[in-house]
């Protein structure tokens, strides 16, 4: 019983902190947004991959018919855990807020309905931390079938209206909220960092959005995941991933390795094919 409680007031002040933190940002980091979003209004930012020699950003796909992104929300949950509270009525609230939307909580035992003929889980896959899963599943997802995501997260608003909105606007490949700050940006060499942060407010947030299929930004996406997952291959089978990837030194896989450091500096590049609502973004606070 002691331990319980203990465990209770842990968490307890673990929400407590996380609440101060995410509801009063450091004052200099919030004096920066505001400096670089007036810079951002006064000049554009033009991609150039002069700037990024030798990175995964310097490939040139081209722009194909474009296809619809279809009404389907798509969720995962992996591993054996058992939800709490909090993420069963975060699946819930997706569902009552998206009745004309095909809600798809995808887990372990559901994974064959969106895997594509001839293009498997790569091996290294089933060695992965449990969110680096996630991370990669979204990837294969938006690539293949296009559609929303949002992490096990609530939702307070109908998504049906930024389906009609992306899919009305034939220049643009995905919607979402944007980047909340510089510093949610992930930590990158190089220009590609100095850019990223100077530019947060022109890509979408990792958290929740829409994507047309198959569209170059996709393509690119799905290509650089799948290559750094088999990189990692070789690692994972001797130090398979727990449950968070790269939040413990035995961890293989950086943190934001198959994720943030990918689709952020894909989103700058093509920021110009991105549409933004903030009634995409998840509850942020609570959520576990």
């Amino acid at each position: 019983m002691m331990l319980r409680t203990l465990k209770l007031v842990k968490h307890k002040i673990f929400l407590m902190r996380k609440r101060i933190q995410q509801s009063s940002r450091p004052v200099t980091t919030a004096v920066t947004d505001s400096v670089l979003r007036a810079r951002g209004r006064l000049s554009n930012y033009e991609f150039n991959q002069d700037r990024y020699a030798h990175t995964f950003l310097v490939v040139d796909d081209p722009v194909q018919a474009l296809l619809k992104a279809p009404p389907v929300l798509y969720m995962f949950w992996l591993g054996a855990a058992p939800m709490t509270a909090n993420r069963a009525a975060a699946v819930r609230s997706a569902i009552e807020n998206n009745p004309g939307v095909s809600v798809q909580l995808i887990t372990d035992t559901t994974l064959d309905k969106i895997l594509v003929e001839g293009y498997p889980l790569p091996r290294a896959y089933y060695n992965l931390a449990l969110t680096h899963r996630a991370d990669y599943l979204r990837a294969y997802v938006m690539h293949f079938h296009g559609g929303g995501y949002v992490d096990v997260k609530r939702i307070d608003s109908s998504w049906g209206p930024l389906y009609d909105r992306l899919n009305a606007s034939p220049d643009s490949w995905a919607i979402g909220y944007r980047e909340i700050s510089s510093l949610s940006t992930s930590l990158l060499p190089g220009r590609v960092q100095q850019d990223l942060r100077r530019n947060f407010f022109r890509v979408i947030g990792n958290g929740a959005f829409i994507f047309r299929p198959q569209s170059p930004l996709t393509t690119e996406w799905y290509a650089e995941v799948t290559r750094r997952t088999k990189y990692y291959e070789d690692l994972l089978e001797r130090r398979p991933g727990g449950v968070r990837g790269g939040e413990a030194s035995s961890e293989v896989v950086p943190k934001h390795a198959l994720l943030g450091d990918i689709l952020g500096p894909l989103a700058l590049k093509y920021h110009e094919r991105l549409l933004f609502d903030d009634r995409i973004k998840p509850n942020l606070v609570d959520y576990q």
